[in-house]
């Protein structure tokens, strides 16, 4: 992001150091007080209005062309920065350049030994549903996972069709819902579903795909996916479509 905000070149500058939280910080996850390694980026660049710097860890926002970026990666920096208990401070203002700082909890315990391995136990069955998501694009496959487990759902990932047919032909993990992109390498989404639905009838299917309703693409599912969630979604428009789906049941047309 540094580079691009600096096409005519600048410094970048990265540092590291020790903050102490004692009170609320301007940031979007709200971290304790406490002890913290900051690690801070700043450069000379472009800078963001007030408006870019309110959107910027929205999955899918950008404001690149799509051919130089898909908008995911600062989401994902803030998924796992917060996943650890930390938060992303931005200072940025138009023509003045931006600065990151990513909190994390400082640890002075000392590091515990690893217990000895225990034999296996047979898990009990999971209660929440389970999601089969398919995405050939890792970026977009990682922030759905996340999306999906941070509301409390069980998630196993694909990275194409044929991994995806292979978990549902095996018939040993447990699926109440297929998530799947609709283009793909190998194996089209319709094809995916069509096996899908061979090896698991009755389970629900939500298509993902960056297409418009009216293309040859979206067309030819037909009555095949119970609910078609259009690429770029929010994480409640991804939760709303997977909530429909499994309430749903099965397909009902």
């Amino acid at each position: 992001n540094a580079r691009d905000a600096m096409p005519n070149g600048g410094r970048l500058r990265v540092s590291s150091a020790n903050r102490v939280i004692a009170g609320p910080v301007d940031g979007i996850a709200k971290p304790k007080p406490g002890e913290y390694a900051a690690l801070i980026v700043s450069d000379e660049g472009c800078g963001m209005t007030p408006e870019v710097r309110a959107r910027i860890f929205e999955p899918f926002f950008s404001t690149k062309p799509r051919e130089r970026g898909m908008g995911l990666g600062l989401a994902m920096v803030m998924g796992i920065v917060t996943d650890s208990g930390g938060t992303v401070l931005v200072d940025s203002r138009p023509g003045e350049g931006t600065t990151f700082t990513v909190l994390l909890p400082r640890t002075i315990e000392p590091a515990e030994a690893l217990p000895a391995p225990k034999e296996a136990v047979p898990s009990a069955p999971a209660v929440a549903p389970t999601i089969l998501l398919v995405d050939d694009e890792v970026p977009v496959r990682s922030v759905a996972a996340r999306m999906l487990r941070r509301s409390g759902y069980r998630v196993i990932e694909a990275q194409d069709g044929s991994e995806a047919i292979g978990i549902a032909v095996e018939g040993v993990q447990r699926v109440d819902l297929l998530l799947t992109d609709l283009v793909m390498p190998g194996l089209h989404g319709t094809e995916v579903i069509a096996r899908f639905r061979e090896a698991r009838p009755g389970v629900p299917v939500i298509c993902m795909t960056g297409f418009a309703g009216d293309s040859p693409d979206v067309a030819g599912l037909g009555k095949s996916a119970s609910v078609i969630l259009s690429k770029p979604f929010s994480s409640e428009e991804l939760l709303r479509s997977v909530g429909l789906a499994l309430e749903s049941g099965s397909l009902t047309t």
